[in-house]
């Protein structure tokens, strides 16, 4: 009993430990993991891809690690500005002097122009790159970032490369960063009429300010800097970008006044703030004004802007986008004080109707008469079937047939069940082809194919336009392997079909499970298919190509990964040790420009005709 007494005292003493849920011990499990990353396959990834020519602007992009481990160390650096503990450990331990300087070189500089960019991490990159070469259009590019540690180290290290005029006074001005113009301004000694408000206002499409920051340096410059440039551009820039507490301090601290360029009258700022104080700024309100408040739905603005200044009048261009963006009291208030407008809705019936406004679509037909346009079409292309019901039960249009292009394109199988069901004549040109570009939409095809296969178009003609093999070579192009076996099983004849194009394009795109299918259904390809598969990375296609084919590839494979999307060492390895076929001679000096440094210094030391290239 005593025994048992202990065990349970001994019970009652243990602590139980709280459970702390993570992010991380959530996204281990798998199948978790694999949810998150099935639904951002579904983002418009190919949207919202970065621009090369501007290597700053991600505008929402994702990219995957398996892809970012594909690009070069120049793009981690220019384009994303990976820090040093990423990027240390794909960078060669060795350099290759002269030969790869240029390429190093290029690479830290862009890393300096980068957002990103720490003073640590190109603290490391120096230290691995001792030699770089520092280049002058650096200083002027990295001052709009604002950094103001990276900027005290290119003074410190390179004093006879950095200037400092006017030019670079503006630039760290629209820079939005105040302790940098501060440093600038009382380290440097820069003159005071060379710093801007006007730039302050502006700002830079490539800096990191924003409203707070810019009214920061707005006070700053002005009370600290007596000399500093303002005109009217500083007010009209403001209220350009919708900095309105920076146009409120402005009106209310400098006499430089303001233009009427920008069209205040459409901005909520502008109405709140003048209401009942300045009525003689009329000149401020014009056409285009009026225009703008409607489309932006300012129905109070609009009503005070109109009271107050009868003079002025709206345009077509009001009714027309207040109609398409669905504001149904202000096509109201339009309608019967600015009559005028509304005389022609005919014109922006289709848009409404492609937009979804239901509301929208019955007062046009209720209140205004509307006749003509093609809204069954436009509704139709937008997948609204609320409105395609109304206008169908209501006899509303007249359009008994319809292009069908448009509709597939975009994958609105129901509605095209509901246009059949209700005796509309579909028609098509080349609906197929639409359908696998606007998706692909395999249920779209099906349903064409199995129900009204003579609306795409007879044998005949299709062979003619060669649209069964376009249509065939679109599907690869899509990734989709159901698709592809669909398309290629309706279409009977091999004749209508490239015997090489097919697989080509498959190993192109990196479609490994197509290009197996292809292969097995007898298509062949030429040495452009392993080729084109190196150039973008896909080693399990080339070497698929290389084990079940003997078409081969051509001194372009080896070289071709130097080409631009990918570097992918692995396939550098295998075409050097299983293909004879060679290499180019400047596929080193094409890998060093792209900043493939691992394989400019595999090809270095491995492949003798770049060699001799390199030392010409």
């Amino acid at each position: 009993m005593e025994e048992d007494d202990d065990n349970n005292n001994n019970d009652n003493n243990v602590v139980s430990m709280p459970i702390f849920i993570t992010f991380q011990s959530i996204f281990r499990i798998s199948v978790i993991r694999n949810k998150v990353f099935g639904m951002m396959k579904e983002l418009p990834h190919g949207c919202n891809r970065v621009d090369d020519n501007n290597n700053n602007n991600h505008n929402g992009q994702y990219i995957k690690g398996k892809e970012l481990l594909r690009l070069s160390p120049m793009t981690w650096l220019a384009k994303y500005g990976l820090s040093w503990d990423y990027v240390k450990h794909y960078l060669p331990i060795k350099t290759l002097d002269n030969i790869d300087l240029e390429c190093r070189s290029a690479m830290i500089n862009a890393y300096i122009c980068h957002k990103n960019a720490t003073i640590d991490t190109l603290k490391q990159l120096l230290q691995w790159s001792p030699d770089f070469a520092f280049n002058d259009y650096v200083w002027q590019e990295q001052l709009l970032r604002g950094n103001e540690a990276i900027t005290k180290f290119l003074v410190q290290n390179y004093p006879d490369q950095v200037k400092f005029d006017h030019v670079q006074a503006i630039q760290a001005c629209a820079s939005g960063s105040v302790p940098l113009v501060c440093w600038l301004h009382e380290s440097m000694h820069l003159n005071d009429e060379w710093f801007s408000l006007d730039c302050a206002c502006t700002g830079s499409s490539t800096s990191t300010s924003c409203s707070t920051t810019s009214l920061e340096m707005v006070k700053w410059l002005h009370f600290n800097i007596k000399r500093a440039i303002c005109t009217v551009r500083a007010i009209d820039a403001a209220a350009y970008h919708g900095m309105y507490d920076v146009v409120s301090f402005l009106l209310e601290n400098r006499t430089e006044g303001y233009s009427t360029r920008y069209r205040w009258c459409s901005c909520k700022w502008s109405y709140e703030y003048y209401k009942g104080k300045d009525l003689s700024k009329k000149n401020l309100w014009s056409q285009k004004g009026l225009d703008m408040a409607a489309s932006n739905n300012h129905l109070d603005i609009l009503r005070y802007l109109v009271v107050n200044n009868s003079s002025v009048d709206c345009t077509t261009v009001a009714f027309h986008n207040a109609s398409k963006n669905g504001h149904l009291c202000m096509v109201e208030w339009l309608h019967e004080n600015q009559s005028h407008v509304c005389c022609e809705p005919k014109k922006s019936i289709d848009q409404v109707a492609r937009n979804g406004h239901l509301n929208m679509i019955k007062y046009f037909y209720e209140k205004l008469n509307c006749t003509g346009g093609q809204p069954l079409l436009s509704a139709s292309v937008g997948g609204h079937l609320h409105i395609v019901s109304y206008l169908l039960e209501n006899s509303k249009t007249n359009e008994n047939n319809l292009k069908m292009d448009a509709i597939a394109a975009n994958g609105h199988l129901h509605i095209l069940h509901y246009l059949l069901e209700n005796g509309i004549k579909l028609y098509a040109l080349n609906t197929i082809v639409h359908a696998i570009r606007g998706g692909p939409h395999l249920d779209v095809i099906r349903f064409i194919v199995s129900n009204h296969l003579q609306w795409i178009c007879r044998l005949e003609e299709v062979k003619e336009k060669n649209r069964a093999n376009h249509a065939f070579c679109l599907a690869i192009m899509s990734g989709h392997l159901g698709m592809v076996e669909f398309i290629h099983s309706i279409i009977q004849s091999t004749e209508l079909l490239s015997l090489t194009e097919p697989l080509d394009i498959a190993c192109g795109s990196g479609h490994f499970e197509i290009v197996k299918y292809l292969h097995s259904k007898g298509f062949k390809c030429t040495t452009n298919a392993m080729d084109n598969a190196a150039s973008i990375g896909a080693t399990d296609i080339v070497k698929f190509l290389h084990e079940n084919r003997s078409e081969g590839c051509t001194m372009k494979a080896l070289g071709s990964v130097t080409l631009g999307r990918c570097w992918d060492i692995e396939i550098v390895k295998f075409l050097h040790s299983n293909r004879s076929e060679g290499c180019l001679p400047d596929a080193m000096d094409r890998s060093l420009q792209l900043g493939f440094l691992h394989i400019a210094h595999f090809l270095y030391n491995n492949r003798h005709q770049v060699n001799l290239q390199v030392h010409k």
